[in-house]
């Protein structure tokens, strides 16, 4: 088990055709996605590197991460949980555009917005 479940539009799906470019989604086709990574699978996910300080609750350093890094480290969560889900890229369909929650239960679940691709928008 890999630990990871991805959720677009209340549907389980893979990862495969995501593609994350952080935008504004007004007056698009937005759809609501989930992403739920195992608390075991956070640090490998969320902070490789080991730049978490052991105080700071994951939320929180996702969130300066983004602030900070914005979509380059968002397009690297989702890289690294396709590389947890032995998925490999495969032709765009979605845009993750927003991240609107970041939580932390029995792991870390991110939630936002998604767009279909379209090429002729990017």
């Amino acid at each position: 088990m890999h630990g990871i479940i991805f959720e677009l539009d209340g549907k389980l799906t893979d990862l495969t055709g995501v593609w994350v470019h952080l935008q504004s989604p007004a007056g698009k086709d937005w759809r609501d996605f989930k992403v739920m990574v195992q608390a075991g699978r956070a640090p490998e996910v969320f902070d490789p590197s080991g730049m978490r300080d052991w105080g700071v609750p994951w939320p929180d350093f996702i969130w300066s991460q983004i602030h900070e890094l914005g979509t380059f480290i968002v397009e690297a969560y989702f890289d690294a949980m396709q590389e947890c889900m032995g998925q490999c890229r495969s032709p765009f369909r979605w845009v993750i555009a927003t991240i609107d929650t970041v939580v932390e239960n029995d792991g870390i679940e991110l939630r936002g917005k998604a767009l279909p691709f379209s090429p002729r928008q990017y």
